[in-house]
């Protein structure tokens, strides 16, 4: 009888068994059950304690944002141009009581409140109401921008009681009227009595107030810089002086009867080879002297001009 051979299928699937027995022996955690939870590989991985995340730049806490409004920017003005401000009035306040037929001044303080400077040939020129025998026109000082100056004109009051109103108007050299309008508003009342004008012997002369030597407080002046007023009898005697190169031009001598000045005005006229120039010559309340000119040229082609100049007693 023949002897059977060991199976080589059956050792070898034995040995396969004894290997795979040997690998779970070796990976079973000791002394624990050999049965252990499934896990994944991404909790296998993964850190039992989380180490907190790696700090960033310091952050600054919000502040809560303040909207700033930027100012409102002043318009520029598209144009420049003249422009007067009444302030004050200087004398003969609205409703003052005047004397019927008396002379008087008014004056007028006011502001250049434009953006261009008074010049030479900026007149007041009369528009409405009563004129009370006053010139069409009068100077104005020349001003600078904010500057201000004082304006007179030299009125009669009418014959008539009443109240009386005359409106003026600012007037640039190019003929522009501009700035508000000054006015004079007086009450004309009766004369106390016929006044005598004839001075008597005893009695200082109308034109007393008049005489001596003045001279252009304006140093500086390119107009009449000296004005000798004398009295002879029924006669004033008027010489004037300009300012010439190198020393003063003589402008001669006029006459005029006393009687004139018992009004306060020395009215004259000059004859000038350019043609004529006419002065009124007033006593101001200050002491001063005031002399309003007009020339009227020979040439048409030259503008006629005006002029406003003080003077003072010579010391």
């Amino acid at each position: 009888m023949r002897k059977d051979r060991p199976s080589l299928i059956r050792h070898s699937g034995t040995a396969l068994a004894a290997l795979a027995l040997a690998a779970l022996a070796c990976n079973a955690p000791i002394g624990e059950s050999s049965v252990t939870p499934t896990r994944s590989v991404a909790e296998i991985l993964t850190p039992v304690t989380a180490l907190p995340a790696p700090a960033g730049p310091e952050q600054t806490p919000a502040t809560p944002s303040t909207t700033i409004t930027p100012p409102t920017p002043i318009p520029t003005p598209t144009e420049c141009g003249y422009w007067a401000t009444f302030i004050e009035d200087v004398t003969v306040e609205d409703g003052t009581e005047i004397a019927a037929g008396s002379t008087f001044e008014k004056t007028w303080r006011v502001r250049n409140d434009g953006c261009l400077p008074w010049t030479e040939g900026t007149e007041l020129v009369f528009a409405d109401g009563e004129q009370m025998s006053s010139p069409e026109a009068v100077p104005v000082p020349p001003a600078g921008v904010g500057e201000m100056v004082d304006v007179t004109v030299t009125l009669t009051a009418p014959a008539e009681p009443g109240e009386y109103r005359g409106d003026w108007l600012f007037r640039s050299p190019e003929g522009l009227i501009f700035g508000q309008n000054v006015y004079v508003q007086i009450k004309v009342v009766e004369a106390a009595g016929a006044t005598d004008t004839t001075p008597a012997p005893d009695q200082t002369p109308s034109w007393q107030p008049f005489a001596g030597e003045w001279v252009n407080q304006d140093a500086e002046t390119s107009g009449i810089t000296r004005i000798q007023i004398r009295g002879e009898g029924d006669t004033i005697h008027i010489r004037m002086w300009s300012a010439c190169v190198p020393t003063e031009c003589d402008w001669g001598e006029v006459t005029l009867p006393a009687s004139e000045a018992d009004d306060g005005i020395l009215s004259l006229q000059w004859d000038k080879p350019y043609g004529t120039e006419t002065q009124q010559i007033l006593m101001l309340f200050d002491g001063r002297l005031q002399v309003i000119g007009q020339i009227d040229y020979s040439d048409p082609d030259q503008e006629d001009t005006s002029y406003l100049e003080f003077f003072k007693p010579t010391e």
